[in-house]
């Protein structure tokens, strides 16, 4: 017995090193293992989250029934569910934290089923990708800014180029006027003197 609490001291401190929400919960969704992760966004402590369920902490019934049906659907069904991104108020800060979460099915020694849920905080990354989405969204929009703001320029140097290419086609027809002017004036000089 000695050995075995030694071994359940060492699991104990496995999972709480984890700052990630690990859980254990029973058919009637009372915790039976939770690690101090789990603690902690319920704000309370180990030892009172065993044999209480969610709604016994959280007050957004939505929440609960969501929750239970995933970990009903586990049990049930026996097949495990991945949740690529699901959000959880820290009920002591209120800050909004994003998981990524697995529920697996677990049978106990004593052929009880029950869920385990592993969770990963994806927070920092859900919160660069939306500040990554927002700065190209931002960047975008200023592309096409540019590139009206370009388009009117090219139209603008467009219009300014014809223009001077009519002047020039203008000056050099005016050029060769007052050439065949100035060659008639000589002939007639010619022919006067």
């Amino acid at each position: 017995t000695q050995q075995l609490r030694e071994q359940q001291g060492i699991i104990r401190k496995i999972i709480d090193t984890n700052p990630n929400p690990i859980y254990l919960k029973d058919k009637y969704g009372k915790f039976i293992i939770a690690n101090s992760a789990v603690a902690e966004l319920y704000n309370t402590t180990t030892e009172k989250l065993i044999g209480k369920t969610d709604s016994d902490f959280l007050t957004n019934l939505e929440e609960v029934e969501t929750y239970q049906a995933e970990d009903n659907y586990v049990i049930e069904s026996g097949n495990p569910i991945h949740i690529s991104k699901g959000r959880f108020a820290d009920l002591l800060t209120g800050e909004m934290k994003w998981f990524q979460t697995i529920k697996v099915p677990f049978m106990s020694s004593n052929d009880s089923q029950q869920v385990l849920c592993i969770s990963t905080d994806i927070t920092a990354r859900t919160t660069a990708e939306e500040k990554l989405k927002e700065l190209s969204e931002d960047l975008e929009k200023k592309v096409k800014l540019r590139t009206s703001e370009l388009s009117v320029t090219n139209d603008v140097l467009r219009t300014e180029i014809r223009a001077r290419f009519r002047i020039g086609v203008e000056l050099q027809q005016k050029n060769l006027d007052l050439t065949d002017s100035i060659y008639y004036a000589r002939k007639i000089q010619e022919a006067i003197l």
